[in-house]
């Protein structure tokens, strides 16, 4: 079972914005996750380090990526397309890598 003790805090990337939802990538080996804010934007992140020593890093921003705050993140299987929804009643797909 697991128990609270278990669990230990690795790293915190804080935005200016509220973030409404992140989504890791499913690709086997990709340390590849998303987020979206409030401020419309979209941002792209990864996680770097050895073991015990990991850490988040920003690799992408995109700006007023919708026209309203995305609150939806979902990655096809394959992990090289990403899908956002936002409140102004879009869906986007975007092509990764």
């Amino acid at each position: 079972a697991l128990v609270p003790s278990a669990l230990r805090a690795v790293d915190v990337l804080q935005d200016t914005q509220v973030i409404r939802t992140m989504s890791w990538c499913p690709a086997p080996g990709s340390s590849l996750f998303a987020y979206g804010t409030t401020s419309r934007a979209l941002r792209l992140g990864s996680v770097v380090g050895e073991e015990g020593e990991e850490r988040m890093e920003l690799e992408l921003e995109l700006p007023e990526y919708h026209a309203g705050s995305i609150y939806g993140i979902a990655w096809h299987p394959t992990g090289k397309i990403l899908a956002t929804g936002s409140n102004d009643k879009s869906i986007l797909l975007t092509k990764i890598g």
